[in-house]
């Protein structure tokens, strides 16, 4: 999984940002990612993935010029829904965590840049000032997005 989201973006650094005549000096965001839970996809999954391709791009990150990182949902459309579409928060839909809202909380508590805008607690949300990374750590900025 790590190798498959740096040549992603990798490649979007090297060789699309470029073709679209953007330069280096333009910071990228990864917008709108997740792996939902649902069949065959527990939530342990859900955990692990989120906590490889954070670190992914928090590690490429000075490298390529990446400053930002949104997850696509903090909370399941319908926990009951058949299908993955509505599966992609980190909270089921009645707010209950599933492990990934855990992993996610603890990777902004290590990664975090700075202060965190107030009334979050320890609430690791969209809500939250939309995290994102600055140097390979959790800050705000901004940038061309990057759908994942």
């Amino acid at each position: 999984m790590a190798d498959a989201v740096a040549a992603v973006l990798t490649a979007f650094r090297r060789t699309s940002l470029p073709l679209a005549g953007i330069p280096d000096t333009v910071p990228i965001r990864v917008c709108e990612n997740g792996w939902p839970t649902g069949p065959g996809r527990g939530e342990q999954r859900q955990a692990a993935v989120l906590d490889t391709v954070v670190r992914t791009v928090a590690a490429l990150a000075g490298e390529l010029n990446i400053d930002g990182y949104s997850l696509f949902a903090l909370r399941d459309a319908d926990s009951h829904a058949e299908g993955l579409f509505p599966h992609f928060g980190l909270l089921h839909d009645d707010y209950t965590p599933k492990q990934a809202f855990r992993t996610y909380r603890d990777l902004i508590e290590e990664l975090h840049v700075g202060d965190r805008p107030s009334g979050c607690g320890d609430w690791a949300s969209s809500d939250c000032g939309g995290r994102v990374l600055e140097n390979g750590r959790f800050g705000r900025s901004g940038g061309v997005g990057v759908a994942g």
